[in-house]
């Protein structure tokens, strides 16, 4: 009987006691798991830090060349003579500044559009390119002879190189417009 007495006690301790072992243990294997997590974390920085070092070193900054933009100095239409000048300056000295003119006719022309491909035909539009040669400055003056009759607007495209510089005229409004 007094084996059964002292059996049931300790089955009482044990009962009482696992709770508490089980908490004791689980405390101390978290306090075991967070260093192990921050060391990972830690390890991770590291890891990346040198991966990018890396990668600095295997491909190297192109800094992009800073171009200069071409500079439209002045924009004019002599009605007189009928002649568009523009005058400018483009970044590169002797070299040729190309020019693209895309001419809108004149909406009282009453000429009608062929559709055979050619360059009048392309949306009322017409394209022409030319070459202006540049002193030794890089300064240039664009002249055009213009027709009021025939255009209401003409659109000039510069370009050098990688600068370009686009001015827009409306020949009715004797007016820059771009």
């Amino acid at each position: 009987m007094q084996t059964d007495f002292l059996d049931k006690i300790l089955i009482l301790l044990m009962v009482l006691i696992l709770p508490v072992g089980i908490y004791t243990a689980s405390k101390y294997a978290g306090q075991l798991d967070e260093p192990k997590e921050e060391q990972v974390q830690i390890a991770e920085e590291k890891l990346n830090e040198a991966v990018a070092k890396i990668q600095e070193a295997a491909v190297p900054q192109q800094e992009e060349p800073k171009i200069a933009p071409i500079e439209i100095a002045d924009v004019s239409y002599a009605s007189e003579s009928g002649e568009l000048i523009v005058s400018g300056a483009a970044p590169a000295a002797n070299l040729n500044v190309m020019v693209s003119a895309v001419v809108t006719p004149s909406t009282y022309n009453t000429k009608t559009k062929n559709k055979d491909g050619s360059g009048e035909s392309v949306l009322g539009e017409q394209v022409e390119v030319h070459a202006v040669k540049t002193d030794s400055v890089g300064h240039f003056t664009y002249k055009r002879k213009v027709d009021v009759k025939d255009i209401d607007l003409i659109e000039l495209r510069f370009e050098q190189s990688e600068s370009s510089a686009t001015v827009q005229y409306n020949l009715v409004e004797n007016k820059r417009t771009l």
